[in-house]
């Protein structure tokens, strides 16, 4: 079984002046949502094999926030532009072209794509990825190149305000 793990960033700050898109930080809230994520996905599992994000600051931040609860080293997350520049085609040829070695990837990265990318290769469709908001879908395959011969079975969805009281 292979465990593909989708993680849309947590919430950026746009009052930073004069900043690129691609170097934007997270707010208060995100980096405090970020972490608040990171320790329900790390109870919940699978631990990651492999991290591959975007080079965005948004989601490079919340990649490494999640690596940190789960003792990933954050110097082995790979940096994936076409996560950032691509289209979820592009996405699922990354994952296609993963070595079976690892069993279960983790994404970060943004929307439209992330959504797109978790409503083609799961069996679920969601209407909304919300900022940090995280999907962990199951694939009964052996090899990832197998990934799009079936549907993956969507474990959890996971997002902050699904855990305001």
């Amino acid at each position: 079984m292979k465990t593909l793990v989708l993680v849309r960033h947590a919430k950026s700050d746009w009052d930073v002046p004069d900043t690129h898109d691609i170097d934007r930080p997270l707010n208060s809230r995100g980096v405090s949502n970020s972490a608040f994520m990171a320790e329900i996905v790390a109870k919940k599992g699978p631990k990651a094999d492999l991290i591959f994000s975007s080079p965005a600051n948004r989601a490079l931040t919340t990649a490494k926030t999640f690596a940190a609860h789960q003792n990933y080293n954050e110097h082995d997350i790979k940096i994936e532009e076409k996560i950032y520049y691509g289209i979820w085609k592009d996405i699922a040829t990354l994952l296609i072209e993963t070595d079976d070695k690892y069993d279960t990837v983790y994404v970060f990265g943004h929307n439209p794509t992330i959504s797109i990318l978790c409503n083609n290769l799961s069996s679920n469709s969601f209407d909304h990825f919300p900022t940090c908001g995280v999907a962990c879908i199951d694939f009964k395959v052996d090899h990832w190149y197998e990934l799009d011969s079936v549907p993956g079975r969507t474990r959890y969805f996971e997002f902050p305000k699904k855990h305001l009281l």
